[in-house]
């Protein structure tokens, strides 16, 4: 594996790493004492992850077995295609990138008159990720102090963040937008510390999708939680802000992500308070092709080498 470049060996050690303490956490065993029972571990993750995912678990163990472990497990891993992972859901065509400011009113305004606490929660949820850009799943793992959010951010483990911890600041919400999130955390924390997120996410998923088609019966698509997210990446690449702030702000890796797989500024809402991306997040984005920010920007700074 010499072809492999430094990073990218420790790129696979770190997340060979965290599979291991992983495999610690939730079987109480270490890995040194079975490596078949390990092998058969990590092959049982393929039905909980994408298949991107998987050939990046795969290729780290078998660099990680390499340094520390027996070939045989690199031997087994070979034989694990890609078959068994997670195939992308047909409805995820059926959920909206886009958010109409008026529909999304009109829901709020609809789940907040419900006399149904669940429906207050979804439209504490959709406001929440419309102003912080959060994932669902890291809502239950953020906290804030005064005026700025710690959000743990959700792809760190896929190596795919901006660092293991993004930090926002909120100083220019509204008060009722931060008492909104405020009671989101508390209730999302809540649920993982039970073991219950998972099953009221989904829960909270479908309660969603019935309103809406109720709302609009012929829509074809429909707004689901991660819209909110698109819809602030659309609002503060209208907004001006750039691309290393984007990544930054989202949890992104590289800068290039919010291109690729985000609205553009032409969907943006005018008048939408925007937050501040946090200067050390942003020295750790990845510039397409460049290395990360603060290495591209003081190789700016030093100017072009004379031969």
């Amino acid at each position: 594996m010499s072809d492999i470049s430094e990073s990218t060996k420790a790129r696979y050690m770190l997340q060979a790493e965290q599979l291991c303490k992983r495999y610690t956490r939730n079987t109480g065993r270490d890995w040194r004492d079975n490596y078949v029972d390990f092998c058969l571990w990590l092959a049982g993750l393929q039905k909980t992850i994408r298949s991107n995912s998987w050939r990046l678990y795969r290729a780290s163990v078998k660099y990680f077995m390499r340094q520390n472990g027996p070939e045989e497990v690199c031997d087994y891993l070979d034989s694990c295609g890609s078959q068994g992972c997670m195939k992308r859901g047909k409805s995820s065509s059926r959920k909206s990138r886009k958010l109409n400011r008026e529909r999304f009113v009109q829901l709020i305004d609809v789940l907040s008159g419900s006399d149904n606490s669940k429906d207050g929660l979804i439209a504490d949820l959709l406001v929440a990720i419309l102003f912080t850009g959060l994932r669902p799943s890291e809502l239950g793992k953020s906290k804030r102090y005064d005026r700025i959010l710690f959000v743990r951010n959700g792809k760190y483990s896929e190596m795919r963040a901006c660092g293991k911890y993004r930090r926002l600041h909120i100083e220019l919400l509204p008060d009722d937008i931060i008492r909104t999130i405020d009671r989101v955390l508390c209730r999302t924390r809540y649920s993982r510390k039970t073991g219950a997120s998972d099953k009221q996410m989904k829960s909270l998923r479908d309660r969603l999708l019935y309103f809406q088609k109720q709302l609009w019966p012929r829509r074809k698509t429909h707004i689901s939680f991660y819209s909110a997210r698109h819809q602030f990446c659309a609002n503060h690449k209208a907004g001006g802000k750039s691309l290393i702030e984007i990544a930054a702000l989202m949890g992104h890796a590289v800068d290039s992500t919010s291109t690729k797989h985000y609205r553009r500024a032409s969907g943006g809402w005018k008048g939408i308070p925007l937050l501040d991306a946090d200067v050390k997040n942003m020295a750790l984005v990845r510039v397409s092709g460049k290395g990360t920010y603060a290495s591209h920007q003081a190789s700016k700074d030093r100017g072009p080498t004379m031969h």
